[in-house]
């Protein structure tokens, strides 16, 4: 039976982290493998996450020191045996549905990646889609959108999607450490791994407003600093991959990446 490895970085979230496991462990796809990566919590999350261990024997848990998100998901990536890999934020919670469903979705045609919609919650608000439709992508096609990462789309999210754990066989391939937009450029890294990319509109990710989360602060000059990193960093892997599948010079995924470079580098000198 095909596994998933399902992976969820800690780090003080005593006051979620129960709700989050919770909903990864009630999944009616039973076959999981659950990566609990404490990232040095200060508070009870450590003990939380031990605590279930010791209920559900498909939980493994790591103790390991704070290096962020990024490296727990890295942590977590190095000792997954699943077949298919797939994140939750231990903020966050799913819907009981969302790995049967897509895993569901990558078996209609082997696809490498799938992802479903998300809903963006307070517990006083749901703001969700209505659309249950079904579209496929090339990669080129699947890069463009998630490079978007000024629209409110999740393209470029990591959490709402179930990848085939090959992508991950290249050490390359893991998620920036020190490095606030991690998802945009880790995203892009995988998604160059892939061929065809399957998404639903259906909602099975929930993505908890958090007034303390890094995603929730406000994008001010310091992010936006960190974002042109990340931008450079992208134009950089653009050239190996322009390289490895004989882009042209001049793409179209070269030329609009550079067109976003130049547009948030606008935008810091306006700060200054």
């Amino acid at each position: 039976m095909i596994k998933i490895s399902v992976i969820i970085p800690v780090y003080n979230v005593d006051n979620y982290l129960k709700r989050c496991i919770e909903s990864v462990i009630k999944q009616t796809y039973k076959n999981l493998e659950i990566i609990l990566v404490d990232d040095g919590s200060t508070d009870h999350s450590a003990d939380i996450c031990d605590e279930y261990a010791q209920k559900d024997k498909r939980i493994i848990v790591i103790h390991k020191k704070n290096g962020g998100l990024s490296s727990a998901r890295n942590a977590g990536i190095g000792i997954a045996t699943g077949d298919f890999i797939g994140f939750v934020d231990s903020d966050d919670y799913i819907s009981e549905n969302m790995y049967r469903n897509l895993l569901a979705l990558i078996l209609k045609g082997n696809y490498d990646i799938s992802v479903c919609g998300i809903c963006r919650t307070d517990g006083k608000r749901k703001w969700i889609k209505r659309d249950r439709s079904i579209v496929t992508y090339k990669r080129d096609e699947y890069l463009k959108k998630i490079l978007k990462i000024n629209s409110h789309d999740p393209n470029h999210f990591a959490c709402n999607k179930l990848y085939k754990k090959e992508l991950f066989e290249d050490s390359t391939v893991r998620y920036p450490e020190s490095l606030t937009c991690e998802d945009v450029e880790g995203t892009f890294r995988i998604i160059l791994k892939s061929k065809k990319i399957i998404e639903s509109k259906w909602v099975g990710y929930y993505y908890w407003i958090n007034p303390e989360s890094i995603t929730a602060s406000k994008y001010g000059k310091n992010n936006l600093v960190i974002t042109l990193f990340g931008w450079q960093s992208i134009m950089e892997i653009l050239k190996l991959y322009m390289g490895q599948f004989y882009i042209r010079k001049e793409s179209i995924l070269q030329t609009y990446v550079r067109s976003q470079y130049q547009k948030l580098n606008q935008d810091l000198m306006k700060l200054r």
